[in-house]
């Protein structure tokens, strides 16, 4: 699989994302201070609440803009001799071959290239964390098992 198409999708995917929560964030603020989320008792709390989540979604962009920053900055390894970011791995499973790529950031996604399906998995995920440092074979590369 080509790396370099991966990681277009990987960008596109978040970019989507991202106008997604710039959008949610901009109604959310806007209704946190429409006239009807004006507090009508003392136990009403819809303006509070709305602009709790006009925060959470700034922030949810925020985290979006930086999982972009982070595949821009992204370098290739050349020829990896161990599994490292920019990487892609394919197992074998009872289903057949799985490919995995394993990215900076935005892990859990799936994404499509050339017929095939690439599951994005970062070094902090479990399964990211037991391929890092593994060769063909299972082997870390100072050759011990993992």
């Amino acid at each position: 699989m080509d790396k370099h198409r991966i990681i277009e999708e990987i960008v596109r995917y978040i970019e989507a994302e991202l106008e997604g929560a710039k959008e949610a964030a901009i109604e959310s603020a806007e209704s946190a201070t429409d006239d009807e989320s004006k507090q009508e008792g003392k136990y009403d709390t819809r303006g509070l609440e709305t602009s709790y989540l006009a925060s959470a979604q700034a922030l949810y962009a925020q985290d979006l803009i930086e999982n972009l920053e982070a595949y821009h900055n992204l370098q290739l390894p050349e020829n990896p001799t161990a599994v490292a970011l920019g990487c892609v791995v394919t197992t074998l499973s009872t289903s057949g071959k799985e490919f995995f790529f394993v990215g900076p950031a935005h892990g859990g996604i799936k994404v499509h290239v050339d017929d095939q399906t690439a599951f994005v998995i970062t070094p902090q995920s479990p399964i990211g964390h037991e391929l890092i440092g593994k060769t063909v074979g299972g082997k870390t590369n100072d050759n011990s098992e993992r």
